[in-house]
C-alpha cells in the first residue's frame, strides 16, 4: 500500500493510537512484538488511506478502525482454535455409555440434546457444522448442549 505524504504524516503522528489499542489486549509480552500491534499498524495505514478529511477527527476514525481490526483478528483466531478437530481417541466404553443413554430416552428434546453432545465430542463435528445441520444459532445450540449435559449428570449422580 502506497501512502501519500499527507497520509504518512497522519500515520506517524497517530502511531500512539496503535500502542493504546494493543495495550488493552497484550499482557505479558513486548507490545511491538505482538500480533495485535502489527494488525493495529496495518489498520492505521488503511484508516489513513480511507479517511475523508472533514468528516470527523482522524484519531476518532482511526481508533475505531484499529480496535475493530484487532477484535476481528482475535475472533478469527478463536474460531480457528474451536474448529480444530479433536485428535483424541474416544474409548469404546464412552461410546457405549452414550448409546445406552440414548436408547433409554423417550423425550424427543432430551434425545436431541444428548445426541448433539455425542456428535460434537464423539463425532468430532464443529459447532458450525452442528448449527448448519440443525438449522439453529450458536446460542440455541449451546443451550441444547447444556441441557444434554445436565441430563447426563443426573443419570450418573443417581
Amino acid at each position: 500500500m502506497k501512502l501519500s505524504p499527507a497520509q504518512q504524516d497522519l500515520v506517524q503522528s497517530n502511531i500512539g493510537l496503535v500502542y493504546d489499542a494493543a495495550r488493552r489486549y497484550v499482557f505479558n509480552e513486548n507490545i511491538e512484538d505482538s500480533w495485535q500491534f502489527s494488525i493495529g499498524c496495518i489498520a492505521l495505514c488503511e484508516a489513513a488511506v480511507d479517511y475523508i478529511p472533514g468528516s470527523c477527527e482522524f484519531s476518532t476514525y482511526a481508533c475505531n478502525e484499529i480496535k475493530n481490526r484487532i477484535i476481528d483478528e482475535y475472533r478469527k483466531q478463536q474460531r480457528q482454535i474451536s474448529a480444530a478437530p479433536l485428535d483424541v481417541e474416544v474409548p469404546q466404553e464412552t461410546k457405549a455409555v452414550f448409546a445406552v443413554t440414548l436408547s433409554g430416552i423417550s423425550d424427543i428434546e432430551t434425545r436431541r440434546n444428548v445426541s448433539l453432545l455425542q456428535e460434537r465430542f464423539l463425532g468430532g463435528r464443529s459447532i458450525r457444522e452442528l448449527c448448519e445441520k440443525h438449522g439453529t444459532s450458536r446460542v440455541t445450540l449451546y443451550k441444547w448442549m447444556e441441557a444434554g449435559r445436565k441430563y447426563i449428570q443426573t443419570i450418573f449422580v443417581e
